[in-house]
């Protein structure tokens, strides 16, 4: 009897660690109908933009 309760116990262990780790799946929230600051490309804070905006800083440029 201990060694049927032994497997027993093993067998929920696993059941319960390939239930949570087996299928987990990260999906961003992100249909691209982005708003706002995001797609202003004069933004200073995109990181598509070679604005400085009012900081003394040298602006960021692209050389291609």
């Amino acid at each position: 009897m201990k060694v049927f309760s032994k497997i027993i116990a093993i067998v929920i262990c696993l059941s319960f660690l390939f239930s949570a780790t087996s299928c987990v799946v990260f999906r961003p929230h992100d249909q691209g109908k982005h708003k706002g600051w995001f797609k202003n490309k004069h933004n200073p804070h995109n990181p598509n933009t070679n604005n400085p905006g009012k900081s003394s800083k040298k602006g960021k440029t692209k050389n291609y």
